[in-house]
């Protein structure tokens, strides 16, 4: 039964034909869509609450995601470059990792890379041109975590670490 809410809730959340592809957005909104419209659209329904974050660039955090009837504790959507959906992250309960992990590979096919570490446990990696996705088994209390991302949003993290690296050896 488990499985079954899992499979519904992978599709509803990650969009990709059924050719095992990389992530094409989140839903029903591919990459570039803006924040106004998945705010309006989703989030209002399907979250118990929202906020935002211009930290580094713009965020939508969604607590209690609610799909298909099951709730993911904690789910983050970014928009960059110029307000426009270029990845997500989201929290699971831990319990639910192995059957994640299946639909993860049945809907994107066989990782990239795998390995296991001591303290994050599973990691799969899926790449492609301009998209890379990454499933954790053990990324805090109880909890798993899948992270997409594009090339975009890439580019946009490295700026943002390279200006506080610069803005702290100034700091002196």
């Amino acid at each position: 039964m488990t499985s079954l809410f899992l499979g519904v809730l992978l599709a509803a959340l990650l969009v990709t034909d059924a050719s095992a592809e990389p992530p094409a957005g989140f839903a029903q909104f591919p990459w570039g869509t803006s924040a106004r419209v998945v705010r309006d659209e989703l989030l209002t329904k399907r979250c118990r609450s929202t906020s935002e974050s211009r930290r580094g660039w713009y965020s939508l955090q969604c607590n209690d995601y609610q799909a298909e009837g099951l709730s993911l504790p904690s789910l983050r959507l970014d928009f960059e470059p110029d307000d426009s959906l270029a990845g997500h992250s989201m929290s699971l309960a831990r319990g639910s990792f192995r059957s994640f992990r299946d639909l993860s590979v049945q809907r994107f096919g066989a990782p990239q890379s795998q390995w296991r570490l001591p303290w994050q446990g599973a990691v799969l990696s899926w790449r492609s041109d301009t998209v890379t996705a990454t499933l954790t088994e053990d990324c805090g209390p109880d909890r798993s975590c899948m992270e997409v991302t594009t090339r975009a949003l890439d580019r946009r993290r490295q700026e943002f670490i390279e200006r506080q690296r610069q803005d702290a050896s100034q700091s002196f």
